[in-house]
C-alpha cells in the first residue's frame, strides 16, 4: 500500500527504506558523555514547560490567524 502511493508522494517514496528504524526500541546510553563532562538529561516534563514558556511569551512567535472571509 506505501509503495503505490509512494509513487506519488517523495516523502512516501523514502518510508520504506527507513522503516526498520521503527520496529524496536530506540535504546539510547549517556553514561559516556554524563561521566566525562557530567550532562545529564531534562526530564521531559521540565523541557515540555521551558518550551511552552517560550512560545507563550514570544507573541510574535504564531502569527494572527485571518478573519474568516477576509
Amino acid at each position: 500500500m506505501i509503495r503505490i502511493a509512494a509513487l506519488t508522494n517523495r516523502t512516501l517514496r523514502e518510508l520504506p527504506e527507513m522503516q526498520y528504524q521503527f520496529e524496536e526500541p530506540f535504546i539510547v546510553d549517556s553514561s559516556k558523555i554524563g561521566n566525562a563532562l557530567g550532562a545529564r538529561a531534562t526530564p521531559v516534563e521540565k523541557a515540555l514547560a521551558d518550551t511552552l514558556a517560550t512560545y507563550r511569551s514570544a507573541s510574535n512567535f504564531w502569527p494572527a490567524a485571518a478573519a474568516p472571509g477576509g
